[in-house]
């Protein structure tokens, strides 16, 4: 009884500070709450409600970054390049581009606040439910930014070539966007980044 009032009253907290109101997890694609944008607009959270299981649990894996992009009123969207999945040693792997930022509604358009890229491979394992993430090899900075993704795509032909090639997310970030906007029943017609003009979503 005491643990749950406890539970009750962080529950109160979040609902009075206007930032976040928790909701019931979904099945996959992470937890949904309710964020107010700084003009004080409430904006739900992004769910991925595709059908590639272990896109949904790195949505999960991201959920740490979600909560801090909602800190500044912002709705984190990703806008993963999926490079290859393949299964290895009794693990799914997924390796891509990870891009990701947070937005917030201004009219019909998502303004990008802020965001960035995290070239990496996701080594997940089968659950009842679908994927959980086990651990994340990422690139590295600097020097080591090409050698770690050599190292982590040794054994797949081609793909390392794809890593240093492939620098674009934007049919991704519209993709991702188009499901967000759908799912939620919003009215979003563009996204723009700072200094560019915006781009259409349909």
């Amino acid at each position: 009884m005491k643990r749950l009032s406890v539970l009750l009253l962080a529950v109160l907290i979040l609902c009075s500070c206007g930032k976040k109101t928790e909701k019931p997890p979904l099945a996959s694609g992470g937890p949904q709450f309710e964020i107010t944008q700084k003009d004080g607009t409430t904006m739900p959270s992004f769910v991925y409600t595709g059908d590639n299981l272990a896109i949904a649990a790195i949505c999960d894996w991201f959920s740490e970054e979600a909560e801090r992009h909602a800190g500044y009123g912002d709705v984190w969207i990703p806008s993963f390049v999926i490079l290859k999945e393949a299964d290895r040693y009794g693990e799914h792997l997924v390796f891509g581009n990870f891009w990701s930022g947070g937005y917030r509604l201004e009219d019909e358009t998502m303004v990008q606040g802020g965001g960035g890229e995290m070239p990496a491979c996701f080594h997940l394992k089968k659950t009842e439910k679908g994927y959980t993430v086990v651990s994340v090899e990422q690139a590295g900075d600097g020097e080591y930014y090409a050698k770690s993704i050599k190292e982590f795509t040794k054994g797949y032909i081609g793909l390392y070539e794809k890593f240093m090639t492939h620098h674009d997310n934007e049919q991704a970030e519209i993709e991702f966007m188009r499901m967000y906007a759908e799912h939620n029943g919003l009215d979003i017609k563009y996204i723009k980044h700072y200094g560019w003009e915006p781009v259409p979503l349909y």
